[in-house]
């Protein structure tokens, strides 16, 4: 069994935009769209990324827009649909 539950940054569009401008080719973020159907309701339609970047060095010059949006501690297997095979 995997440990599918961390604790994830939720984004709306504006705030996945200004992060995803702070990107480079060495360090980067791409919240994913929450598209599973059964997944909270506020937070459907919203993007999603692991908090634990808020930790690391590299991704510092992030803070002020990963500081900025809300965390919750969420079941990955509950956010995103399975990619089909």
């Amino acid at each position: 069994m995997t440990d599918t539950v961390r604790t994830f940054c939720v984004f709306d569009d504006v705030q996945r935009d200004a992060v995803v401008e702070l990107n480079d080719p060495l360090t980067f973020l791409d919240p994913r769209l929450i598209n599973n159907p059964y997944a909270p309701v506020e937070v459907q339609g919203k993007y999603a990324a692991n908090a634990n970047v808020m930790n690391d060095p590299a991704f510092a010059r992030f803070l002020p827009v990963l500081e900025a949006v809300p965390r919750m501690i969420l079941d990955s297997d509950m956010l995103f649909s399975p990619i089909p095979d």
